[in-house]
């Protein structure tokens, strides 16, 4: 029951299996770095080389190297999926919730939150009911990019406008995850990359 993954500075992979954070080598060895809980899904590797996942109740940072968790108070009700802003001063969280809440955290100098979540935006589906997000991204100029379930859209948030979508896939195409291109081979570091299960597994 593999969730959202991330490469880790060293060569290993970070990965969601069930509750648990693992650590997998690339001869395949996997280690259990963090037992959480089992709502976990978004995954991220913040600007100081934690790692960071979502629980769909609380954001924990934990530590690549002796799996130590720290759970950081945000606010946020259902938080799903995270991911950061390029200058590392804010947090960008996804949510499983009615009205499909969009949040920004503010960050200190050590990347604890600075007081409760911002709400900035919203998405729905067709019947306007709770939304759940499978992928968050965020690019240079600061526009959000939201991968949503119910609907089978990709969303887009510039800074201070409104949420709407950029692409409609439709159910069966729609992204269950989100992340930028590596720049190795072909994987553009500009171009998005939306894994679609529902698809034929494209």
């Amino acid at each position: 029951s593999d969730q959202q993954m991330v490469y880790l500075p060293n060569g290993d992979l970070a990965a969601i299996n069930g509750a648990n954070v693992e650590r997998i080598a690339p001869n395949g060895a996997r280690e259990v770095l963090a037992s959480l809980g089992f709502g976990l899904y978004g995954l991220d590797l913040g600007p100081d080389g934690m790692l960071y996942s979502a629980d769909q109740n609380t954001i924990h940072r934990i530590d690549p190297v002796n799996g130590g968790a720290t759970a950081l108070s945000t606010g946020i009700g259902t938080p799903k999926v995270l991911t950061f802003s390029a200058d590392g001063s804010t947090l960008y969280v996804g949510t499983n919730s009615s009205g499909g809440a969009i949040y920004e955290v503010a960050l200190d100098a050590n990347y604890n939150p600075v007081g409760n979540a911002t709400l900035i935006g919203e998405t729905t589906d067709w019947a306007g009911n709770a939304t759940w997000h499978d992928g968050i991204g965020v690019d240079a100029c600061g526009n959000v990019y939201v991968a949503e379930f119910w609907s089978g859209a990709l969303y887009i948030l510039p800074p201070g406008g409104d949420v709407y979508q950029l692409i409609d896939y439709g159910f069966s195409e729609y992204g269950h995850g989100l992340v930028w291109g590596s720049g190795i081979g072909s994987w553009d570091v500009f171009s998005l990359y939306i894994p679609q299960p529902y698809d034929n597994d494209t």
